[in-house]
């Protein structure tokens, strides 16, 4: 009979944080979607690739300040001096997390002023063909004490993106 009961309460109590954390990933995805499709528009005429890019992302650093940047798949807009990633993390039962996004560029005042609220980084190391035959870029987050150093990992991209996003970012 004891078992019995500690299985329902194992039961009840799990059931409680699938429904909790369901509904934190709703919370987040209506946050942030509005801001992903905010980019898009503000930035129309720009090449957006339809497809999901399995990506790699790293942090060394201060790297609980910047877990939002975490993904593993993301789509890309490119214009003319920018490559923004908007970042969506799978997990389990396939569902879509959505992140905010990176935008990498040598010209950030002007994405900082157009975005205030999202992550504007210079590169200081790209690579083409790296690992795996990934794009790989290398930029390093600035705070106040510590600086993190942020790894990401482009799988996938064929040779005339790689190329248009190494001449931008250069």
């Amino acid at each position: 009979m004891e078992e019995l009961n500690v299985f329902f309460i194992v039961t009840v109590w799990l059931g409680i944080a699938i429904t909790l954390s369901g509904f934190s990933i709703y919370i987040n995805n209506k946050n942030i979607k509005p801001i992903q499709s905010l980019i898009a528009t503000k930035l129309a005429g720009s090449l957006i690739l339809p497809d999901l890019i399995k990506s790699e992302i790293s942090l060394l650093g201060r790297s609980r300040t910047y877990t939002s940047l975490i993904f593993n798949y993301c789509k890309i807009i490119i214009t003319d001096d920018a490559v923004i990633l908007l970042g969506i993390k799978i997990g389990i039962f396939k569902i879509k997390r959505y992140v905010r996004p990176i935008i990498l560029t040598q010209n950030t005042s002007l994405y900082t002023s157009l975005f205030p609220s999202e992550q504007v980084v210079t590169p200081s190391k790209i690579n083409k063909r790296s690992y795996k035959n990934a794009f790989y870029i290398h930029a390093v987050l600035k705070d106040k004490l510590i600086d993190t150093n942020l790894d990401i990992r482009l799988l996938g991209l064929n040779d005339d993106i790689s190329n248009k996003m190494d001449d931008i970012l250069a």
